[in-house]
């Protein structure tokens, strides 16, 4: 009876033990986590910039800036990079601004278009639609965003003397629909994706070695995908059999790291990291974003507690993926909208299926009825099917920190 009463003691003692080390596992770790996201608040409160003169003030020190761009459909983002680009700051001290959208070969096109003189809007649009018809490898890219970029830079530079007016480069992988026949169909798993981002950053250092001086420097604003923007070695959204350069990582090892300075707009991760796209850090970058009234601000991932959340599923800091973060809008306002006016029209239904006929060689029937509703038609599209989940994971981080504070 003894023994049995000492083994009962011995067990009782050793489960009260471990439940109260899993109590304080648990509660060091809740801790942190709210004390990281007051870390957050704290430094968005006292560093935090607004993001436009976190731009110019950067401009101040380098000569290349990456912006990792978010999904290609979301208009917001162009709200602050047409803002940028319409600062006379811009045209005055760098003059240059970089896309991954668009065929490198259509580049003096594009420029044209940019810095023309048209009598009105609707001779300005008729050049508008023939150049943006053309100017991507896709058989028509319908993204709003192309048009609210483009009429951007053309409003920005019909106001500019010529000889300041805004430069304009492409830097996909060079692509001619005139010239193109159905033994090119191969180009959607070769010419196109294989080495993609290896291409574009080559083909914006060759557009950057162009560039004439300005006030002794050459500067430039890129405009790329988070996945493509990343210094990262291997692009996540590269197909398995290829091995991908980044394009970031590929600018900042040709120019130098000093001399590129690579931000990210507030995102969650892409369906490419493969991880139902959560948000990033865990939701705690959104809460302390939520926690500080959303006001759009930009922080630095050196030397601050952003840069130092690790990204699990690349396996790396922050900071060593990118130099800072970009918060504008948050993730559940953003707008997805396709669909730009006119341009699938009756005379475009020909090489509309000769393209079809090139890129997919015509494995779906086509419905010209539906498709031109599709292409003509603006309209705001759903967002992230996550995106209840992705709430839910911004209050727990908000919730944790809240019960922190008191």
């Amino acid at each position: 009876m003894a023994l049995m009463d000492t083994f009962t003691k011995n067990r009782t003692t050793y489960m009260s033990k471990l439940v109260l080390s899993l109590f304080y596992i648990l509660f060091f770790q809740t801790a942190a986590n709210a004390q990281t996201v007051h870390e957050c608040v704290q430094y968005i409160k006292e560093k935090g910039k607004e993001p436009k003169e976190y731009i110019f003030d950067t401009f101040k020190d380098v000569d290349v800036i990456i912006i990792g761009e978010r999904d290609h459909r979301d208009t917001t983002q162009y709200e602050l990079i047409v803002d940028i680009l319409k600062d006379p700051r811009f045209a005055e001290e760098i003059g240059y601004v970089y896309t991954e959208v668009g065929v490198t070969n259509m580049t003096d096109s594009a420029n044209k278009l940019i810095k023309g003189e048209y009598a009105n809007h609707d001779e300005f649009y008729s050049s508008f639609l023939k150049f943006y018809r053309d100017f991507d490898y896709e058989i028509l890219w319908e993204k709003y965003n192309g048009y609210k970029f483009i009429k951007g830079l053309y409003d920005i530079n019909r106001k500019l003397p010529t000889d300041k007016k805004i430069t304009w480069g492409l830097t996909d992988r060079p692509w001619v629909w005139t010239e193109a026949t159905y033994e090119s169909g191969i180009y959607n798993y070769y010419r196109v994706y294989q080495n993609r981002d290896k291409y574009m950053a080559d083909n914006f250092l060759r557009l950057y070695q162009q560039q004439p001086l300005k006030n002794g420097r050459r500067k430039a604003l890129v405009i790329t995908n988070i996945n493509h923007a990343l210094k990262i070695k291997k692009n996540m959204s590269a197909p398995k059999s290829y091995v991908e350069t980044a394009q970031g990582y590929h600018i900042a090892k040709a120019l130098g790291g000093n001399n590129v300075n690579i931000l990210l707009f507030n995102y969650f991760n892409p369906s490419l990291f493969k991880v139902n796209e959560k948000l990033f850090a865990d939701g705690e970058w959104d809460a302390a974003f939520e926690l500080t009234d959303c006001k759009p601000v930009a922080v630095s991932f050196h030397h601050s507690p952003f840069g130092k959340y690790k990204e699990k599923h690349l396996g790396k800091k922050w900071e060593k993926l990118a130099d800072g973060l970009l918060f504008y809008v948050p993730f559940y306002q953003l707008k997805y909208v396709v669909g730009i006016p006119r341009l699938f029209e009756d005379d475009f239904i020909d090489e509309y299926q000769r393209r079809d006929s090139i890129t997919r060689n015509k494995a779906v029937p086509l419905n010209i009825q539906d498709l031109q509703k599709w292409y003509n038609t603006t309209r705001e599209t759903s967002r992230s099917e996550f995106e209840e989940k992705q709430k839910e994971q911004m209050q727990k981080a908000i919730r944790l920190y809240k019960e922190n504070e008191h």
